[in-house]
């Protein structure tokens, strides 16, 4: 239950602020939610669509380099993310 749970707690986060209107979702704290670098797709989808995200914090996280090389992908396209 424990890394389900966890892919949980990430999809419930990252719906939450797909819910806020532009504006509203500027940062994203993510930080020792055990997210593995499984959970980097649906993350990644969410950094590439959304324009309002300033700061995502993913610090205490296990994503490792497979993690780290999706994240660089998103922010090619995601410029607002600069922290």
């Amino acid at each position: 239950a424990g890394e389900a749970g966890h892919a949980h707690v990430l999809q419930w986060r990252l719906g939450r602020a797909a819910r806020l209107s532009p504006g509203d979702a500027t940062q994203l704290d993510l930080r020792d939610c055990r997210i593995g670098h499984e959970a980097m797709p649906h993350l990644t989808s969410a950094l590439c669509a959304d324009t309002t995200l300033i700061i995502l914090n993913l610090h205490l996280n296990n994503i490792g380099d497979v993690g780290a090389r999706h994240i660089a992908e998103a922010l090619k396209v995601n410029s607002t993310v600069t922290q």
